[in-house]
Parts: C-alpha cells; sequence; structure tokens
C-alpha cells in the first residue's frame, strides 16, 4: 500500500493594522479634553463648511431694532381726515374735491421697525366734470358724490426703531414710515354697488405723546380695480366709459387718496417697566 503524501497547512498571513489617519491640529485638541466634553464628529464635520455662510449672515443682520421686541403687544385708535377721487372727473388734482373720513385702526408692532396695521374707514368722494380739461361726447357733463367704505391690512417699516428712547436700541420717540398693503373697498348704491379690492400705497409719521400715547399723520393713495366709483346715476354720461371704448387690466381704473390723522393707545405691555420713560 502507497501512502499518501502528507501536506501541511500553510501559516495564515498575519493581519495587517491600518495605519491611523493623522489628526488635524483641531482634533488633536480635541482628544486632549475629557471625553464627556468633547464634541460629536458630526457636529463639526456639518457645521465647519457652514460658517463663513454663518457669519456672514450675522454680519448682514441689523442689530437694532429688528431683533428686539416693541414695548406694547398692540395699539387700538381711531384716525380722522380727508379722502379725494382720482379718474375721470377728476385726473389731476389729489386736493380737489376733499371730502371727510374717519375710522378705526388697529396695529401690531412686530419689532421696532416693523408693524401690521389694520384699517376700518368710511369716507366720502366726489367729482365733477367741470373742473377737467377733458371733452366728453356731445358737451356732457356729470357731477358725483358717494360714500366709500374699507377694511384694509398694511404693513408698515420704520425708518429707525420707533418706540421709547432706549439708548441700546436705537429706539426714538418719533419716526417716518411707508406702508404698503391691500383691502376692500365698498361703494353702495345710488347707481349700482361696487365691491372692489385695492392697493395701498404710502407714507407716515409717527410721534410718541407719552408712553402710552401715539399720535400720527399718513397720506396713502387707493389703486383700485374698478372704473365705477364715478358712476352715481344711470342716466346721461356714464363715465365708467364715457368714449364707448373698454380697456383691460390697471388702465383708467379709479383710485382715491386718504390723508389721516391718527391717535392710538398701547396695550398689553411687555415689560413692567415701559410707564416709566420720559419725554
Amino acid at each position: 500500500m502507497t501512502p499518501h503524501p502528507v501536506t501541511k497547512a500553510l501559516p495564515k498571513p498575519l493581519a495587517t493594522k491600518a495605519v491611523p489617519k493623522p489628526l488635524s491640529p483641531q482634533e488633536a485638541v480635541e482628544q486632549t479634553r475629557p471625553i464627556g466634553t468633547r464634541q460629536p464628529r458630526w457636529c463639526t464635520d456639518t457645521l465647519s463648511p457652514l460658517l463663513p455662510a454663518l457669519w456672514l449672515l450675522l454680519l448682514l443682520l441689523p442689530h437694532n431694532g429688528l431683533t428686539a421686541q416693541a414695548d406694547y403687544r398692540l395699539e387700538l385708535g381711531a384716525m380722522l381726515g380727508t379722502s379725494t377721487y382720482l379718474g375721470d372727473a377728476n385726473a389731476t388734482s389729489p386736493l380737489r374735491h376733499l371730502r371727510p373720513a374717519g375710522g378705526l385702526v388697529a396695529r401690531y408692532p412686530l419689532n421696532p421697525r416693523m408693524a401690521l396695521k389694520a384699517n376700518l374707514l368710511l369716507g366720502r368722494i366726489a367729482g365733477n366734470t367741470h373742473d377737467d380739461a377733458n371733452r366728453y361726447p356731445s358737451g356732457q357733463h356729470v357731477s358725483f358724490a358717494r360714500t366709500l367704505a374699507e377694511v384694509s391690512a398694511q404693513f408698515e417699516y420704520n425708518f429707525w426703531g420707533y418706540g421709547a428712547p432706549h439708548a441700546y436700541l436705537g429706539t426714538r420717540p418719533l419716526a417716518p414710515y411707508l406702508l404698503a398693503g391691500t383691502g376692500l373697498t365698498f361703494a353702495p348704491a345710488p347707481a349700482r354697488t361696487v365691491l372692489t379690492p385695492h392697493v395701498a400705497l404710502g407714507l407716515g409719521v409717527k410721534f410718541k405723546v407719552s408712553p402710552r400715547l401715539n399720535a400720527g399723520f399718513e397720506l396713502s393713495l387707493r389703486f383700485t380695480a374698478t372704473d365705477q366709483l364715478d358712476v352715481s346715476s344711470r342716466q346721461g354720461l356714464q363715465l365708467s366709459d364715457p368714449y364707448g371704448v373698454s380697456s383691460r387690466g390697471p388702465k383708467n381704473k379709479d383710485s382715491y387718496t386718504l390723508g389721516l390723522l391718527l391717535l392710538t393707545y398701547d396695550l398689553f405691555p411687555r415689560c413692567r417697566d415701559c410707564d416709566r420713560h420720559t419725554y
């Protein structure tokens, strides 16, 4: 019997240890800290590329006014002034045919530089084509007067921080502002009832008379989506289409201006010392 050859098992190759990746200076410092105080690796790997953008964002953000809170949560008050129609029967002067206007106002300060405002207003408008240089078909002329009601929401941006004078916030008791917003205008009959959206643009100035009393004046323009505000009769010349030429879009639409004095009172203080400022 021929003996089988004896095969020897080859020795297993020795496992090679992975060469550790050299630590960065920041990681070397982290290794020297106690385990409980080390930052997670995901934190440094994720946030490091974002740090330049975060620093730029912090530099661009204004620190006075926008990040602070206003002294009070709400203002309630009234407004009184004049309204003027602008359209076919008054295309040039915002001071012609002034009529009274007034209503209620609520303002919610977001911070010393920004506020939201809601208006509920009632006013009159009037016009007369005799005062206009336009010539209408058959030499006709018409005059009108009617009542308007509106509800609107607006955004106010103060040129600087408004409120009680805080040196660290840069707030002042007097501030001019810009306003923009939208709302609905309602004009009841005599001829036809009108309900139209409008866009409001304007400017104003506000002043703190006392720690909780505010006064102001604003001048604004309402751009409507209708040409029916100057139609108060179904007979005679119709200013909604005096030449029989229809138009689309914002062209030839009626508008009106408002010059209003405002008086509001601050409610719901955010701090206990708000009433201790002097002016």
